[in-house]
Order: structure tokens, then sequence, then C-alpha cells
């Protein structure tokens, strides 16, 4: 009941939080000499606290494009977590049948490699295969779909002169997902760099 998370919708901050916090657990996951587990769990605890981050910002900003444009009515905007939540599962349900599909068809395997020069050493690594990488290239392009499509309407509604939420919430949800693209970006970019050198992160034995 507290008036600012009144204003904000309870439930979107609360799967904000959720995202922030399953997002740490998948660091656990890299602890060891991976397995087969450990190699289905890294990339799905590493594409869902993102999506539920940003599928939780496009689930408010698309219910708000609704009722600025008079699509339903606006009973309670910043409140509705019910519409909040249904909206968010709709923007799961297709990443949990790509990955599901993914780790049924091209179940990641174990491997083991040898440093270049230094056949005396040996690493495992996770190893996901042709099919395993076309299917993960499906399930980011989907992340980077939803992302894009809720930062093209946090933008329209915030030029618009309309915007109907409290607390300079639309700038700021623009701003919290630059923030997330970025990062995401460079954390793309160094997983791309460190899978060319498995060596660099393995557990040698």
């Amino acid at each position: 009941n507290e008036p600012v998370i009144f204003y904000c919708s309870y439930n979107f901050l609360k799967y904000l939080t959720y995202a922030s916090q399953f997002s740490y657990t998948h660091i656990y996951f890299w602890v060891g000499n991976p397995t087969v587990i450990t190699c289905m769990v890294r990339p799905i605890l590493v594409i869902f606290p993102f999506l539920l981050f940003v599928g939780a910002i496009f689930a408010r900003i698309y219910r708000t494009s609704l009722i600025l444009w008079g699509k339903t009515p606006p009973p309670k905007i910043v409140t509705d977590g019910g519409y909040v939540y249904s909206i968010l599962k709709k923007v799961l349900i297709p990443e949990i049948a790509i990955c599901t599909i993914w780790m049924l068809v091209a179940t990641p395997t174990v491997e083991i490699g040898r440093p270049a020069g230094r056949v005396y050493e040996q690493y495992a690594y996770c190893s996901y295969g042709t099919i395993g990488s076309t299917l993960s290239g499906i399930a980011i392009a989907y992340l980077i779909l939803i992302s894009t499509w809720a930062f093209v309407l946090l933008i329209v509604i915030y030029r618009s002169g309309d915007d109907p939420l409290y607390h300079n919430d639309t700038y700021l949800m623009t701003k919290s997902l630059s923030i997330v693209w970025i990062l995401g970006g460079l954390g793309m970019t160094g997983a791309t760099i460190l899978g060319d050198f498995p060596s660099l992160f393995a557990v040698r034995f």
C-alpha cells in the first residue's frame, strides 16, 4: 500500500525483482567441471531473467499504449497487475517453447579439449552443436524482438506528450532498457570472444 509501489504497480516491480535475482543465480552453475545439467541451465538462466525484465517493461508499456490509444478502458492504469501478468505470460510462452525444443532436440554435451601447444593439459567444456546453436540464435532473436518492440512503444508514448504514467516512469523505463541493451551487447560480445578461447575459462585437469 506504499504510494510509490502502488502507483508503479506491485506486480511490475515484483517481476523486475525476480529477474534481478534469477540473473545472479546462473553464476553458480559456472563453478566446477561442467555437466550436461549445468550446460543446459547456463543459457536458460541467462535468457529468462533478461526476458522477464524486458517482458515486464513490455507488458506495462503495451497495456499503457492500449489505454492511450483508446483500445481498452483505463480503470486502473498503474495498478492493474492482472494485465501485466497476462501480457507477460504471453511473452514468456514462445520462449519457453523454443528453449524446450532446443534442450530436447539438441541436448548439450560435455566435451574434452586441449589447449594449443600444451597437449599435457585438457579441459571440459559445453558443446551445443549446430542445431543447438541455431535454436539459441532463434531464442536470442526473440529477445531482441520483444525488447525492440518495448523500446519503440516507450519512445512513441514518451514523445506523444500524453504519457499517462506517474513519476516519469516512461523515461526511466526507456533509460533502464537502454542500459540493459548495452550491457547485454557487451555480454554477448564477451561470450563470443571467450567462446573462441575456451581454455581461458574452462576447468583444467
